[in-house]
């Protein structure tokens, strides 16, 4: 069993909805009210282009059009570094919906209505989903393309300071491609106006802001946040060509653990004063360059299939986009997805989308048996297998808390775990959950069995994940268990940033607790339960919520063995006293021992033998 770490990670997947500000027109439904079934009438097609799957009920060549935009936008951002392999993590859904109206029943909620939005973007562990309207007074583009901005850069590049994340992706956010060109980096007029009206903050405090600042969070303070987040990027890679590379460096830097203020000076050459006033005459200027390339000197696939989609696959797909909407949509979610006949063939995915709402209600026990029910259906979507597989895992990890043996029942379990993450991996290659999941399923090996199932799917995984922490951690420990420190070493110092340090602070601890345990388990093999304890108790004291509940099971198991050892020995000390002829002394000695035992056993026998002698001594002393 894993020591100090945790066993299984919540199934409460965290969804969230990007809504555009562009302010829409037309009635508002009320929240209370549930939303109807689609018509039989509408028409949807569903379209697929090399990296993304739309659905919509706006024209084919509308909803075609919008995937080939953001094979565009893919293929800029893949020509941003030719050495990518342009990881996709996760699959994209895009829904085109004809009008804002058709939208609208659809769209997350604020303040209890549908939001005033012509486009969103919700994430999910297992896929993306983008909802936009196609008419003719609504551009959405911006919302979509700063979200998938987002998720392309966090899935193949390093971790990026907040500043420069939030700037790069509005920087890309006025990507627009026509006339065979393709042109980023296009004037966002509503930051420029902001940032003339309001000023700029120090570079300091700009670079300071986390996901935790109220920079970031508050709705007063986001504004001139993002704004001058833009600006900065748009001026140190268009605005001033000699500031590009020192850009670069100073992230190097900062990726290298450098303080802020010496990175910035090494890499500028300058201070952050001077720079700041540099951004403030950029942004009064009033000529501002974008960049611009023809769209044949990208490689851009072309492939496209789009086939008419039937009511019930229609019924299914849009009760998957509200199964991953807010959580006030889930009982319409239901009522979509159990409104598609168990003949059609988009039953086993409306079986799992709606596993996937009861996975949000808590209810796993429901969940499991309807992904089960998938797959007996002939479900192949890889979402199932690895919903089942979580599901299996988080059951297993409960079974295990307390004890560090795995029974029967915790090896089938195990085994089950193991085979639906295989096979989420074998339909979707592209998804390396399915591979770290599969991976982390061999920390539940007992000391000294073979983890290189385990090293394998993590290493896999670690390719298509390079910075996730946890995908390191776990293979820096498999690597530890099988005797290979020295690649663990090397796994853990390819990540870097705060992640970096946090995993190695974990990896440091956990070989501190074995330390200690291991000294515990010393003084157990020598006999000396009472110092064990003692060591046991001071790990407990030290320890988080997941060791400490552990190791207190393992203590009192440890406690009734020491009290039964203790015990045992009064019985022998009552027992030579009876050998040596001291009558009255075994008596009082068994009595006392059946008086005072917890183990039922010793007490019921040295009741026994205080009764036996009882007979042969007299009561007074």
């Amino acid at each position: 069993m894993p020591r100090g770490r945790r066993y299984s990670e919540s199934l409460n997947t965290r969804l969230g909805a990007v809504l555009t500000s562009v302010l829409l027109s037309g009635p508002i439904l009320r929240a209370a009210e549930p939303i109807p079934l689609p018509p039989k009438s509408d028409r949807w097609n569903a379209v697929r282009t090399a990296h993304f799957q739309l659905f919509g009920n706006a024209t084919p060549a509308k909803t075609r059009e919008v995937g080939w935009e953001l094979e565009r936008l893919r293929a800029v951002l893949l020509a941003l570094q030719r050495t990518l392999s342009a990881n996709s993590p996760v699959p994209t859904f895009i829904y085109v919906f004809k009008t804002h109206e058709a939208m609208q029943p659809y769209l997350p909620l604020a303040d209890g209505k549908p939001a005033n939005a012509g486009a969103y973007f919700q994430q999910s562990q297992a896929g993306n989903f983008i909802a936009l309207s196609a008419a003719w007074n609504v551009d959405p583009r911006e919302v979509v393309y700063h979200e998938y901005i987002h998720y392309f850069m966090r899935a193949n590049f390093p971790p990026l300071p907040v500043w420069y994340e939030e700037g790069l992706a509005d920087y890309y956010s006025t990507f627009r491609s026509d006339s065979g060109e393709a042109r980023t980096g296009m004037i966002r007029e509503d930051h420029l106006a902001l940032l003339r009206d309001t000023g700029l903050m120090p570079l300091d405090r700009l670079f300071a802001v986390d996901r935790d600042s109220p920079e970031y969070n508050e709705s007063l303070r986001q504004g001139i946040f993002y704004a001058q987040s833009w600006a900065l990027v748009h001026y140190l890679t268009r605005g001033a060509p000699e500031r590009a590379p020192q850009l670069g460096r100073f992230l190097q830097l900062l990726k290298q653990d450098r303080p802020r203020d010496a990175a910035f000076r090494e890499a500028f050459g300058t201070d952050m004063v001077t720079l700041l006033g540099e951004l403030v005459a950029y942004i009064r200027n009033k000529r501002f360059f974008y960049n611009r390339v023809k769209l044949s000197e990208l490689e851009i696939p072309t492939d496209v299939t789009t086939t008419p989609m039937p009511y019930e696959d229609m019924l299914y797909r849009l009760g998957d986009l509200l199964a991953h909407g807010d959580a006030d949509r889930l009982s319409d979610a239901e009522r979509f997805l159990e409104a598609v006949p168990p003949t059609a063939p988009a039953f086993p995915g409306a079986l799992a989308a709606l596993g996937f709402v009861r996975l949000r209600q808590d209810k796993w026990d429901d969940a499991a048996a309807l992904f089960r029910r998938a797959i007996n259906a002939g479900s192949d979507d890889f979402r199932v297998f690895f919903y089942d597989g979580r599901l299996r895992w988080e059951e297993l990890a409960r079974e295990t808390r307390a004890t560090r043996t795995l029974g029967p029942k915790e090896q089938e379990l195990l085994a089950s775990a193991r085979a639906s993450f295989r096979r989420a991996a074998e339909l979707n290659p592209d998804f390396p959950e399915a591979l770290a999941a599969l991976g982390r399923t061999y920390l539940l090996e007992p000391d000294g069995a073979p983890v290189d199932g385990g090293i394998a799917a993590l290493e896999a995984a670690r390719a298509r994940l390079p910075t996730r922490e946890d995908v390191a951690a776990d293979l820096a420990e498999l690597y530890d268990r099988k005797g290979q420190k020295e690649k663990g070493d090397a796994v853990l110092r390819g990540l870097s940033g705060p992640e970096a340090a946090q995993a190695r602070a974990d990896r440091q601890g956990r070989s501190e607790l074995e330390r200690r345990i291991d000294a515990v388990n010393a003084r157990l093999q020598e006999g000396k339960l009472d110092e064990a304890l003692v060591l046991l108790d001071g790990i407990i004291a030290e320890s988080g919520d997941e060791v400490r509940i552990e190791m207190e099971a393992q203590r009192d198991q440890l406690r009734k063995a020491a009290a039964r050892n203790r015990a045992i020995a009064q019985y022998n000390d009552a027992i030579a006293l009876y050998n040596a002829r001291d009558l009255v002394a075994a008596r009082r000695a068994f009595e006392k021992l059946a008086a005072e035992s917890a183990d039922p056993d010793i007490a019921a026998a040295a009741r026994e033998k205080a009764a036996e002698l009882s007979k042969k001594t007299p009561n007074k002393s």
